[in-house]
């Protein structure tokens, strides 16, 4: 008898300790689907966005043209100036994210385990005359719970002579300031079509990963090849941090 009253207890221990087992299961499968519907939902806000600001140009579009976009995002008029656009009469500036849950990831980083990370896209449209003077689009997530992050932009300028094009029309910079890894596109208004088009090809597919965006270059995978083959044609090379970066494709012996 002493045995079976025994045995009961180490059951039922056993059987609660099998429920709790499979509630924190299924609690963390729960968490995960509910980042990967956030980090889902946040991807195709930025597709969408990416695809309202590549249809302007510098100079062609006009404010009839920005006034779609405008509604559609409910954006707000914003205080905002440039170099490259010094008598901006008109601004605007969207963003587009999940207010809340970025909040949440930012004051619990231990969230980033479940693959929940802050992450969104934003762009600014300037207007002189009527007339788009500046377009900026930029997406950013953070890397890890350490706190790095990572963003990527592109940036379509009226100024010819934009210090950051460096006498081109069409330039790629990749930096790092502090926790902050950038590259950044600058397309003047004398660029090629294909140099438009590489400074326009996104990759979002990183944000609904469950490990998430590694390196900038998988944002930006035309710019960063581009990138890469102007330093060779100068007989640069990569930064030790580039070379090995395991996310980022190689140039190896394309022209």
């Amino acid at each position: 008898m002493a045995g079976i009253w025994i045995r009961r207890p180490i059951q039922t221990l056993a059987r609660a300790m099998g429920w709790i087992l499979a509630i924190a299961l299924a609690l963390l499968v729960f968490t995960e689907a509910v980042a990967f519907g956030a980090n889902l939902r946040g991807k195709r806000k930025a597709e969408g966005l990416l695809r309202e600001v590549r249809s302007l140009r510098v100079g062609p579009s006009t404010s009839a043209d920005v006034e779609p976009i405008v509604r559609r995002y409910g954006a707000e008029p914003a205080i905002a100036s440039s170099s490259d656009c010094p008598g901006a009469a008109q601004s605007y500036s969207i963003w587009t994210a999940n207010r809340m849950l970025n909040l949440l990831s930012m004051r619990y980083p231990l969230l980033d385990r479940v693959g929940l990370r802050p992450a969104g896209a934003s762009a600014m449209i300037l207007l002189e005359a009527e007339r788009v003077c500046l377009v900026y689009f930029g997406v950013g997530s953070r890397k890890t719970a350490a706190g790095e992050y990572l963003e990527a932009s592109t940036t379509l300028t009226r100024a010819a002579d934009d210090p950051h094009l460096e006498g081109l029309q069409y330039a790629v910079h990749i930096s790092r300031v502090r926790d902050t890894r950038r590259i950044a596109v600058i397309v003047g208004p004398a660029a090629s079509v294909e140099q438009f088009q590489h400074a326009f090809d996104y990759d979002f597919s990183c944000l609904t990963r469950f490990q998430g965006c590694q390196a900038v270059c998988e944002f930006m995978p035309s710019a960063w090849l581009d990138y890469q083959r102007y330093r060779r044609t100068h007989g640069w090379e990569l930064s030790p941090e580039e070379a090995g970066d395991p996310y980022c494709k190689k140039l190896g012996a394309l022209p």
